[in-house]
Formats: structure tokens, C-alpha cells, sequence
């Protein structure tokens, strides 16, 4: 769960909508029995991401990390691990085999600096806001503010954040797997055609059925179905089945008919 953040871009500055701490936390990192002194950006319950005076390390390199709020004297001291290559301003850890009374402390120093932001309330959202008036009023929060809210707040807040897709803010609202968020119109959803057990009205013809068998001679490599296709389409509407009946192919059929010939019959079934 973070409780704070900041993006960068290429110029290093922060980008709209980042998040600076109001409540400083400290850090030391201790590399190799040296202390470097740097400040933390963001924290979350798994680990810290911090900038300043970074030490030579590669990722997995083990480093002991002290985490100070000047306000309250809140003191977090952690064996962890580099999960990230510093680059020239940044360095990311995890915290490793934290016992509940570190995990407390860090929960205190969480809190500490969610205490130390301005949050805008969500109470000034009108009822039957627009979705788009929800992300706008979201969008002016920052994450760790939302986390919060997620984990903690009242529920017309809480009902406000399901339409937020941050993974951390649904990780706090106990929503498990992939979520995505979608506005419902209701008076736009079509109604279901209406299903009847009646039966369309039987048409029978006034004029008997006829059956005729017709017999082509077709070259040997000529498919049924390409002579069935041709049958019916030749009369849709009087036309109502054609099957065939007999093939005369093979040695014999070839010394009746010539090289590479063959016999077929169909029966046709019209219907004026």
C-alpha cells in the first residue's frame, strides 16, 4: 500500500498531480559500515523509494535502512534488499523479514504522512455525479490519500473509489483479480424481443408437388454438390429439393461416355 508518489519527467521535475510529503521522513541507508543520508519519496508496506546521497549498489545487494520522522520521534530500523538499480537521483528497496513491532512502526510512519497532506473531499460531489465528475474530483487526490479512503473511509466515499482503477486503491478495497470501470445507462439498454409460442401461418400450395430425375454426363473431377447447387439455383421458388440418386463413374462409365467422364442423376422436387 503506498503512502505517497511521485513521476518524473525526463527533466526530472515532478509531474502534475504528484505527491510531496508535507510530514518529511529521513533516511540513512548502511552500505559497507558507511551511512548515506536520503530522503524518501515514496512508502508503501513492502518498501521505500528514496532520493539523494545514493550509495554503489546492484540490484539484490543487501542494505541496512533506517527510516526517521522528525515529528514524534518514530524510528524504523530494517534489513532490506535493492529491488531496483539506482539510477543518478533514485534508489528503490524492500524491506526484508520485518516483525510486527517494525510493521507497526512502519504502519505509524504511513499514517504520519497521510496526516501531513490535504485531502479534497469527496463531499462536494453532487448526487448523480457523472463519471466523469467522479475521476475529476478522484484525479485531484493523490494515491495515498485514496488508499486511505479505500481502507478506512465512510462509505459514500468508498463507493466513490470503485470507480477508481488504481491496483492499490482496489488492493485496500479487497477487490481481487483485474477491475476496470464502466458507466451503466439503463434507460438505453434494449428490451429483450419479445418471445410468443404461436407458429407462422402454415402456407400450402393449392397444386401437387412434382418429382422429376434428370441425368447429366460430367467430367470425372465434377463435385455433387457443385450439380446440386446448380439445380437449385436454377428456380428458387419452384425449386424445393434436389438430392442425387446415382453416380455412373469408373472404367466402365469412361468407355460409354469417353476419357475422364462420369454419370450423375438427381431427383428434383418442384413445388408451383
Amino acid at each position: 500500500m503506498s503512502a505517497g508518489s511521485r513521476r518524473d519527467k525526463p527533466n526530472g521535475r515532478p509531474s502534475r498531480g504528484s505527491t510531496r510529503f508535507r510530514a518529511a521522513i529521513h533516511a540513512e541507508l548502511n552500505v559497507g559500515g558507511t551511512d548515506h543520508a536520503c530522503q524518501v519519496v515514496n512508502l508503501s508496506r513492502t518498501g521505500v523509494l528514496l532520493e539523494g546521497t545514493l550509495p554503489s549498489v546492484s540490484i539484490g545487494d543487501r542494505v541496512d535502512c533506517t527510516l526517521h520522522a522528525p515529528v514524534g520521534d518514530l524510528r524504523l530500523s530494517a534489513a532490506a534488499r535493492v529491488a531496483r538499480a539506482p539510477d543518478a537521483s533514485r534508489l528503490a528497496i524492500e524491506f526484508q523479514g520485518l516483525d510486527e513491532r517494525q510493521r507497526q512502526t512502519l504502519e505509524a510512519l504511513i499514517n504520519r504522512i497521510l496526516e501531513g497532506q490535504g485531502v479534497v473531499p469527496l463531499d462536494d460531489l453532487r448526487p448523480g455525479a457523472t463519471e466523469r465528475e467522479i475521476r475529476e474530483a478522484l484525479g485531484k487526490i493523490s494515491v495515498p490519500h485514496r488508499i486511505s479512503l479505500a481502507a478506512r473511509g465512510n462509505p459514500r466515499d468508498r463507493e466513490y473509489l470503485r470507480h477508481d482503477s488504481h491496483p492499490q486503491v482496489l488492493e485496500a478495497m479487497d477487490v481481487k483479480g483485474p477491475a476496470v470501470a464502466v458507466t451503466l445507462f439503463l434507460a438505453n439498454v434494449p428490451f429483450p424481443k419479445a418471445k410468443t409460442a404461436t407458429r407462422p401461418a402454415l402456407v400450402v400450395s393449392d397444386y401437387q408437388a412434382v418429382e422429376r430425375d434428370f441425368a447429366f454426363v460430367l467430367d470425372a473431377d465434377v463435385e455433387a454438390e457443385t450439380v446440386l447447387r446448380a439445380a437449385r439455383s436454377a428456380e428458387k421458388k419452384l425449386i424445393e429439393r434436389a438430392t442425387v440418386f446415382d453416380v455412373f463413374a469408373g472404367a466402365k462409365a469412361e468407355a460409354q461416355f469417353g476419357a475422364g467422364k462420369k454419370s450423375m442423376a438427381i431427383s428434383v422436387r418442384l413445388q408451383p
